[in-house]
């Protein structure tokens, strides 16, 4: 999955995932996909999947991440 994650850039995940961009302040390569924000140590470059679990709901964790450094989110 590493390989295939720098041959993606941001502005592509709406083909990928069916979803639409929101806002797009830059276009940047994806360098780290993040599901789990307890283990995260993010970047410009990191795409925060927000996913609701059984005991979690990462839309929770979204402003926790954005303090962090991650600028790019899908919800």
């Amino acid at each position: 999955m590493a390989s295939l994650i720098n041959k993606i850039a941001f502005n592509e995940l709406p083909q990928i995932t069916g979803g639409m961009l929101l806002n797009l302040a830059f276009v940047s390569k994806i360098n780290d996909l993040i599901t789990d924000s307890r283990k995260a140590n993010p970047s410009k470059e990191s795409v925060f999947f927000a996913i609701q679990g059984k005991n979690r709901d990462g839309h929770n964790f979204i402003q926790d991440l954005y303090d962090k450094g991650c600028r790019q989110f899908v919800l």
